[in-house]
């Protein structure tokens, strides 16, 4: 194919197969562009020469043979290699740039892959001769279908060309996933790169079924896929997470030293935005003195910089406390931290800690006619209802305007109370004759949608529930999450960029509560989280501090857990738990369950009207979807207990069996309980006049005189 003549651009938005029989070159001047589906199969070359850019934005299938490109890019769609060759520019210091979309499969990429914001997931072994090197928007991908490199699970392997490359330089995300029946246990360790020189870097995240039990590390000539055995945790939580501008907060810094020797954090930088500003004076508990303060103007940042040692003792904690005050001009929107830590030889950097929340002024503007009831200071604004009759009705009313520079229209906006979502309407477009279209367009070129009208009916109230306002803009779509797995959870909050809704999952450990006689589900159960320190789970082989679903019993889970663990924290980094909520209250489904690290993991359940109860000792990994736990009904709203109280007659004394319900915890009450204390005395004056003509007078009655 020749496209000399003159400057040529050939576009694919169909599908393009390349029958080869013989070697074939694209060579001139001009473009390349994959829009559709590109097929080339046969064993022989297809070689896109010097002057000729190829460009995938589509499907690209490498059958077999080798597709080779001088100047070669790919923004999105998927380049899919099965055990082919693929091979960019002339030399050795030639680049594939992968800005979008995936490679995926087996066989031999010659050239360094440059991965600024796609994904790689080799498939069997994928040989890179080159460097491959993955940014921060950029994600590697990993199948694991057992134990066995290159069959069960995907390698990349790194290659010198020419002296040149060979290494790998990691950052961004690492997706791993178990696949068909499998279940990665505790102690297993994937060797999912090699290379020639050295393997670098730190995974910014981590996800994937097999996350976070499981996590990757990068060092020598290795990357491994194992155990999440953090050097360090770190939390960072402010006073308030809602502010307004001229306020003060403070953070709170937790160091918790997982391991059994001690460690020492030689330096701490926290990174905030420009218009926060450092409270001189504030920094107390493992530090007293002021950090250095750098303000970077040009990145609209502050650093803190604090380099006095601090130091954890094995299996202990430390925290660490300073104050910021936010300026008079700060924007609306949500503001974080990003922390760097120096723990011995290891640099750890966690970003987006600690959100603190900037409200739109008019978003503020709720009305509701509930004496008793708040409206908390959150973005999005929350409403906690306190008082409320059962047949009474609420109909509460908000302003809506746009917080961005664009919202466009507005498509509804949605009132959650607990688990229930109800949608309001437009006051404006009531007023306009019920011609909404309109009044939505009049109030779009604004950014001022007008008051809207949302009515919860009295069964419907749950007083303490949050009340929470969303709107549903065409260019913000909204998104409401759960904290827990089930589609009847309670609503969290909104994740930017909108999604159709909840998604259930299956956690580890996870399970359904529910009542030991008839079987029902409980709904509103507290479940409490807790890991035994330092404790590990069994592995395939060993013998450890507790059971797996594979080792010792399988997955019959009996007994309780000894309750000495700790309960834990959510809010340290890098993640242990998520979704990072603990205690978690059950849902509709009597569903909880967490996503969590690898050790051992019980859990503590709660719920009004039943006796509680602490789960079996469970270890993770392998996960654990079963940990089902039933509680037992109070009986009559209390719990009943076997009393023996001492019947004393004249000359003897013997033992009566008296049932007795302990008042406190009577459905009935204080009406309850003076109740059951009237029937008791009147059973006592009953027994004492059975009881009395049984016993025999010492001497015959005299006569009065």
């Amino acid at each position: 194919m020749n496209s000399s003549a003159r400057t040529a651009r050939l576009i694919n938005r169909g599908m393009l197969e390349f029958l080869l029989t013989g070697d074939a070159r694209i060579y001139g001047n001009g473009a390349l562009r994959n829009e559709g589906t590109l097929l080339k199969s046969g064993s022989a070359s297809l070689k896109i020469e010097l002057g000729i850019s190829f460009i995938n934005a589509g499907r690209l299938d490498l059958g077999a043979g080798t597709l080779s490109a001088v100047d070669f890019e790919q923004v999105a769609g998927e380049i899919r290699l099965n055990k082919s060759a693929l091979a960019t520019g002339n030399n050795q210091f030639a680049r594939f740039r992968l800005m979008g979309g995936m490679i995926s499969g087996s066989g031999i990429i010659t050239g360094t892959i440059e991965n600024i914001g796609g994904t790689l997931a080799p498939r069997g072994l994928l040989t890179i001769i080159g460097a491959y090197t993955q940014g921060p928007t950029a994600t590697l991908d990993l199948a694991f279908n057992g134990l066995t490199p290159i069959d069960d699970f995907g390698v990349l392997q790194l290659k010198t060309n020419q002296d040149i490359g060979g290494g790998a330089a990691i950052d961004g995300e690492l997706r791993i996933n178990s696949t068909g029946d499998f279940r990665a246990a505790a102690g297993d360790r994937f060797q999912v790169v090699n290379c020639a020189t050295s393997c670098q870097g730190r995974f910014a995240r981590v996800s994937g079924s097999l996350s976070p039990a499981f996590n990757g590390f990068a060092g020598a000539q290795e990357i491994v896929v194992a155990e999440a055995r953090a050097a360090i945790l770190v939390g960072l939580r402010p006073d308030t997470a809602t502010m307004r501008r001229d306020e003060a907060n403070d953070y709170t810094l937790t160091l918790v030293n997982p391991s059994d020797a001690a460690l020492t954090v030689s330096a701490l930088v926290a990174t905030l935005p420009i218009s926060f500003s450092y409270r001189s004076g504030s920094t107390s508990g493992a530090l007293t003195s002021d950090p250095f303060d750098v303000p970077d103007l040009t990145q609209g940042k502050r650093q803190l910089r604090w380099t006095t040692p601090i130091a954890v003792a094995a299996g202990a904690s430390t925290t660490l406390r300073f104050g910021i005050a936010a300026s008079s001009t700060i924007e609306v929107g949500s503001y974080s931290v990003d922390l760097q830590l120096q723990v011995g030889a290891n640099s750890v950097s966690y970003t987006q800690l600690a959100p603190i929340s900037f409200p739109l002024e008019a978003a503020q503007q709720i009305s509701v006619a509930i004496p008793g009831s708040r409206l908390l200071d959150t973005d999005p604004p929350t409403l906690l209802i306190s008082n409320v009759r059962a047949s009474q009705g609420i109909t509460i009313s908000t302003r809506i305007v746009c917080p961005f520079a664009s919202c466009g229209k507005l498509n509804a906006v949605y009132l959650l109370h607990g688990n229930q979502l109800f949608t309001m309407t437009t006051a404006l477009a009531q007023k306009a004759g019920g011609r909404r279209q309109e009044a939505e367009a009049l109030v779009q070129q604004a950014g001022d949608y007008g008051f809207w009208d949302g009515y919860i009916s009295g069964p419907s109230v749950f007083p303490g529930e949050p009340t929470k306002i969303f709107p549903d803009w065409e260019d913000h779509r909204a998104c409401i999450y759960f904290d827990y797995g089930g589609g009847g959870g309670r609503p969290m909050g909104c994740v930017p960029g909108g999604d159709d809704g909840p998604t259930p999952q299956l956690y580890d450990p996870s399970g359904i509560i529910s009542d030991a006689v008839t079987g029902q589900p409980i709904v509103g159960a507290t479940v409490t989280l807790y890991r035994l320190p330092g404790a590990a789970p069994d592995t395939r082989d060993a013998t450890r501090d507790c059971r797996t679903v594979d080792t010792r019993g399988g997955d019959v889970w009996t007994g309780e857990a000894p309750n000495t663990g700790q309960r834990e924290n959510p809010d340290l980094r890098p993640l242990q738990i998520d979704p990072p909520v603990n205690p978690q209250i059950t849902s509709s489904e009597g569903r909880y369950g967490w996503n969590v690290v690898s050790g051992c993991w019980y859990v503590q359940v709660s719920a009004p009207g039943y006796i509680g109860k602490i789960s079996a000792l469970v270890g993770v990994p392998p996960e654990v979807t079963d940990l089902d736990i039933t509680l037992q009904p109070l009986t009559n709203g209390a719990e009943q207990k076997n009393i023996y109280l001492p019947l004393v007659r004249r000359g003897s004394v013997r033992s009566q069996k008296v049932r007795y319900h302990h008042p406190r915890s009577c459905a009935g009450g204080t009406r309850g309980a003076r109740q059951q204390t009237r029937d008791r005395r009147q059973e006592t004056r009953d027994t004492k006049t059975r009881d009395a003509s049984q016993i025999e007078p010492p001497h015959p009655p005299r006569a009065r005189r």
